[in-house]
């Protein structure tokens, strides 16, 4: 059985390769329109105009990228151990909330990315000046994005955790789980050392681990 953490990268990694290719056509575009003759007045209103996110979406893999992000949903429930109740409504109710999520997030980068190529059309930078501007500055960052995505993901395992654990005894014994490597936090460590802990007790020795975790971006869940 694939391992949450293993689903969750592999998603993200996806996700963010498509988000970094749909840049690159962006800027190709941008460039496509200087060859075609038109003055960097003209490509500014272009640019100011178009349906961004149905270019992205159609010609850039992000669509796709999304669809896989949302199969990874089932896949990562699959993979936990299901000990109290879940109704089917819950979790649909996650996953729509979950993909307006990846959507909004998805388009937040497509619009900073139209705001910058203006501003970079206005200037007359060349193709390496608006990459690096668009990969450097936070527009886009491969890290970052699969950061994003990955606490989105382990977010969402967590909560049906959470939902699960509301049927559950309070002596009932829960264990941390998760990787053991170079970026484990000291405070995953020390849960990840903590063996069985009973569900009553993860709150008042650990607060707020049950839901978040180590914190932003952990890979861990109880």
């Amino acid at each position: 059985m694939a391992k949450i953490e293993d689903l969750v990268l592999n998603a993200s990694q996806n996700y963010a390769n498509a988000i970094g290719i749909s840049i690159d056509q962006l800027i190709d575009h941008v460039l496509d329109l200087y060859k075609k003759g038109y003055d960097k007045e003209s490509v500014v209103s272009i640019l100011s105009q178009v349906d961004l996110e149905q270019v992205v979406y159609k010609g850039a893999m992000v669509s796709a990228a999304v669809e896989e992000l949302m199969g990874a949903y089932p896949a990562v429930l699959k993979s936990m151990e299901m000990t109290g109740s879940m109704t089917g409504e819950f979790l649909a109710a996650m996953e729509r909330a979950e993909r307006s999520s990846i959507i909004a997030y998805s388009n937040g980068i497509i619009q900073e990315t139209r705001r910058r190529l203006m501003g970079h059309v206005l200037k007359g930078s060349s193709r390496e000046r608006m990459a690096y501007d668009l990969y450097q500055s936070g527009v886009y960052s491969q890290r970052e994005v699969i950061a994003h995505i990955n606490t989105t993901l382990s977010n969402y395992s967590r909560a049906v955790v959470v939902k699960m654990s509301e049927s559950d005894p309070r002596d009932r014994k829960y264990h941390y789980l998760g990787p053991l490597d170079e970026k484990t936090r000291p405070i995953c460590l020390e849960m990840l050392a903590a063996g069985e802990v009973e569900l009553g007790d993860i709150d008042n020795l650990f607060p707020g681990s049950l839901s978040d975790g180590g914190g932003w971006s952990c890979r861990h869940r109880w």
